[in-house]
Formats: structure tokens, C-alpha cells, sequence
């Protein structure tokens, strides 16, 4: 494969263990494959998530096991750098504000990235975690002063239907459409890492499923992954706009 982004930098600031694989781990994989550096940065360690079915731990060790297990996935999709900001599951939205942007400023700062993903205000499930680190992650960007895009990660309509689940990014407001059929395998294993969050990935596993399938909307959708850029500003796609197929 071509290093087609040698010296880009792309930057994932997340909410929870395994946002990383189930959100955006083929564009991590793709783009890592492609020769850009790739950083993670996850608010939390997971600690009020499922300890898996049947339990693989005690509830008083979730943390960690839910940090091994996005340390393992990290590695399959190739990223670069990973880093905790040590906030609690469920409790980023009582965080000193100042300080939990600084951390993400100072983040920022340090990896310069060009592009910057993270989630928008429904935070794509509602998930208070999500919409709060999206909403700091932001903040830190502007006052980061960084030239870099800013995306929120999307779930397409098609996908939410699907699912039956989500918040949907209605399609003119999806900027763009990141390929990333090459890279299921790795984003199915990456996934799998999480065994913690079996649940999840029983209920929404197939999304990231690499086999040929007799379904070929649902093969279609799950060959991109979506986001929407909000730095700098872009208009709605009119009708008949390609959606662009990468971030930088």
C-alpha cells in the first residue's frame, strides 16, 4: 500500500474504551496503512461499562481490564500513540472544565495534527460521555489555536435504520465518506478485543463484518465509515455532491 499521508497526523479524542474500534477503526487502520501517524486520546477508562456475558471480572477491576483491552486493539489498528485523560466513566461531565481542556489543548499542541475527529453534540448514541468530550474536545481545538480539520464522527441514516439505534447525521450534513473495506478485518478484530462489551458487539458486530453478504446496501454502508467537518466551516452537499473520501 502507498504512503500516501506520510507526515499527516490524524487525532481521535474519544469518550470510552472501544469508541476507537467500533466508531472509527477502519479510518484508523486505513490512514495508519497509508503512512499518517495516528494518536488516540480516550477520556475514560470504561469503569461503569458491562464486565461481559458471562462477567470476566470484577466490577471493582473494570478499568483495567477495559484499558487492556483498548491497548490491545490500539496495536491491531497500528495507532501510534495512545493516551488516558484518567477521567471516570459516567463522570466527565462533572469534570473541572478548565482542566480537562487544557489536557486536550496541550495534546493537541504537542501532535499538531491535521485532522482532528471526535463526536458532535448528540455524540451519535446520546451517551453523556460523548456529548461532553465532544463538546471539550472542541473547545480545545479553538483555543488550541490548530490548523487542523475538525470532524464529528456520523452515523449515516441508512446505518441508524439498520440498527435501529443512533443518532442519525442527516445526508447533506456527512462531508465525508472514509473507505475502509480494506481495512474490516483489522476493524473486526480490533472490535473483538473488547470482549468486556460483548453485548455490543452481538448486537452491531455485523457492521464490521468482512464476508461477503447477499445484502448489498448493508455491504455498501459498511464499507465507509462517516464524519462531518466542522473546522473550517463547510455548506450542506447539494444534491448530486460526491461526499469526499478523505480528511486531510
Amino acid at each position: 500500500m502507498g504512503k500516501g499521508f506520510a507526515g499527516k497526523t490524524l487525532m481521535a479524542i474519544l469518550a470510552h474504551p472501544d469508541d476507537e474500534s467500533f466508531g472509527m477503526g477502519g479510518t484508523l487502520a486505513r490512514y495508519k496503512a497509508l503512512g499518517a501517524r495516528t494518536v488516540v486520546v480516550c477520556a475514560t477508562r470504561g469503569e461503569a461499562g458491562k464486565c461481559g456475558d458471562p462477567p470476566l471480572c470484577d466490577p471493582a477491576d473494570l478499568g483495567k481490564v477495559r484499558e487492556d483491552e483498548t491497548r490491545r486493539a490500539c496495536n491491531l489498528l497500528q495507532v501510534d500513540e495512545l493516551h488516558f485523560l484518567d477521567y471516570r466513566d459516567q463522570e466527565t461531565n462533572i469534570a473541572p472544565p478548565a482542566e480537562i481542556v487544557e489536557k486536550m489543548v496541550r495534546l493537541i499542541r504537542r501532535y499538531q495534527p491535521d485532522g482532528i475527529v471526535t463526536f458532535g453534540p448528540d455524540g451519535m448514541s446520546g451517551h453523556k460521555d460523548h456529548t461532553t468530550v465532544g463538546h471539550y474536545a472542541s473547545m480545545a481545538y479553538l483555543l488550541s489555536g490548530s490548523a487542523a480539520r475538525l470532524y464529528f464522527l456520523c452515523l449515516h441514516p441508512a446505518v441508524v435504520a439498520r440498527m435501529g439505534r443512533g443518532f442519525a447525521r442527516p445526508v447533506e450534513q456527512i462531508h465525508a465518506a472514509v473507505p475502509v473495506r480494506d481495512y474490516l478485518q483489522r476493524k473486526r478484530d480490533a472490535i473483538f478485543c473488547h470482549q468486556t462489551q460483548i453485548g455490543s458487539i452481538r448486537r452491531i458486530g455485523y457492521l464490521s463484518e468482512p464476508s461477503p453478504i447477499d445484502d448489498p446496501e448493508l455491504d455498501q454502508l459498511r464499507s465507509f465509515e462517516y464524519f462531518h467537518q466542522v473546522f473550517p466551516p463547510r455548506p450542506l452537499r447539494q444534491a448530486g455532491e460526491e461526499m469526499e473520501q478523505d480528511l486531510f
